[in-house]
């Protein structure tokens, strides 16, 4: 399981990814930088996973992955145990939406 800061930071990472995509998103990212609630910010991942699937543009659903991968990119220079974990929670992210 992620670690619960390494969540919160990844998902404000998917937040900045999105921004440019739903409205909502900034004001979420606020919510989510101010946060120490972990069920927060589950739900925020779930309706953001939601949000994603409501987008009838394939390029647009998958400019969004890719902007997610990079994300992905960025934890290569993390210790191989929180790798892992932030790999699988991305992973598991991209494949749910």
């Amino acid at each position: 399981m992620v670690a619960k800061e390494q969540k919160k930071e990844l998902l404000v990472n998917i937040l900045k990814a999105i921004d440019s995509f739903r409205d909502l998103a900034e004001w979420f990212l606020t919510i989510v930088e101010n946060t120490k609630d972990d069920n927060l910010i589950n739900n925020i991942l779930i309706e953001i996973q939601n949000w994603i699937k409501l987008i009838k543009s394939q390029r647009k659903r998958e400019n969004i992955k890719k902007e997610i991968n990079n994300i992905y990119e960025k934890y290569n220079n993390k210790t191989e145990q929180d790798k892992e974990k932030a790999e699988e929670f991305l992973e598991n992210f991209i494949n749910n939406i």
